[in-house]
């Protein structure tokens, strides 16, 4: 949980908000910062929350959730997406892009978040180094929209603890 968290006056603002976000029933949140800033720290502490509350969240890391839509779709196997469509708790790591995914893979995510957003069972929470509006361009206008109304904007804007750790 938040306990492993180190709490910095520049993160306290989005520790506060996802632990409002975490006592409720619905709603989700989208962490987003430069690289370094703790981002995958917070929602590895929000696994530990809810596996404290007796919930199962499904953390996926999106590089690697890309590369299984992509074996998948040239392999012809099952969808990789059809079981975090059903997890009633989704933890996204990562969704950053440098530059515009395959359309198969563009395709695939909006249809992940429209099934997320449609069906309204999901809980999502997201990391990012892209803020919220930036997604349009990689992932269509549609899809930030989206992702604007089902989850809270939580911005980490603190310096990279990695560069900071490395120059001690």
């Amino acid at each position: 949980g938040f306990h492993n968290f180190d709490v910095v006056d520049k993160t306290r603002d989005a520790v506060a908000a996802l632990h409002r976000i975490l006592r409720m029933d619905t709603g989700g949140a989208f962490i987003y910062g430069s690289p370094g800033t703790g981002k995958t720290h917070l929602l590895a502490a929000i696994a530990g929350e809810f596996l404290q509350r007796g919930n199962a969240p499904r953390f996926v890391y999106v590089g690697k959730l890309i590369q299984s839509i992509t074996d998948a779709w040239r392999s012809e196997s099952p969808n990789p997406l059809d079981k975090l469509t059903r997890c009633p708790i989704l933890l996204l790591d990562d969704l950053t892009f440098q530059s515009k995914p395959p359309e198969f893979v563009e395709r695939e995510l909006n249809l992940l978040l429209n099934t997320i957003y449609e069906g309204e069972s999901t809980r999502l929470l997201v990391t990012s180094n892209n803020p919220p509006q930036r997604l349009a361009e990689y992932l269509g206008e549609r899809f930030a929209s989206r992702i604007s109304e089902i989850c809270t904007q939580i911005p980490i804007v603190t310096e990279d603890r990695r560069v900071k750790k490395g120059k001690k």
